[in-house]
């Protein structure tokens, strides 16, 4: 089929570079078409490399929600989702590497640091999401002590979230930056 629909471009474009005068042989226009499909291959990924970093932003910022969401109402939906949202964002990571322009060695630094913060992030929503589970069993249990105790870990762990979510989204834009 792939074969087929060469075939027929080829033709089509053989017949439109006679017909305008253009090309005086096959080889020429082979080589103009070839060219061609070429600058659009690097075209198509370049779009797909800028919309998958726009999509790891908004998957960061849609993680963010949901773990502020759970925080403040903890609710197995909303767990459910954080879990949803950060393997989501996990695949537009690896997108991102697969599709990194060539020769771009500041890129895949930016990227590898994003990822690794990405990596840290999620194990403090992680950590965050467990004290707030405990959390509610301490305020069930009537165990003042470590509910006080646990309340300044969250706001603690809060914190971190702001600083890697921040240190993230400013990666994704200057890997935006290192590519334009």
């Amino acid at each position: 089929m792939k074969k087929v629909l060469l075939v027929l471009v080829l033709i089509v474009s053989l017949l439109g570079s006679a017909w305008a005068g253009r090309y005086k042989g096959y080889g020429d226009a082979y080589i103009a078409w070839e060219t061609r499909i070429e600058g659009s291959k690097q075209e198509l990924k370049m779009g797909t490399y800028y919309m998958t970093l726009t999509n790891a932003r908004a998957c960061v910022l849609a993680l963010d929600s949901a773990v502020v969401r759970f925080i403040s109402d903890p609710t197995r939906e909303v767990l459910e989702e954080i879990t949803a949202r950060s393997n989501a964002c996990a695949v537009y990571w690896e997108l991102a590497s697969k599709y990194l322009p060539e020769g771009n060695e500041e890129g895949v630094r930016i990227l590898r640091e994003a990822k690794f913060e990405f990596g840290q992030w999620v194990m403090q929503i992680n950590h965050l999401t467990e004290s707030r589970v405990i959390l509610m069993l301490a305020i069930q249990a009537e165990e003042l002590e470590q509910v006080e105790f646990l309340i300044n870990s969250i706001r603690e762990g809060v914190e971190e979230l702001r600083f890697y979510r921040n240190r993230i989204e400013r990666l994704l834009f200057e890997a935006w930056d290192a590519d334009s």
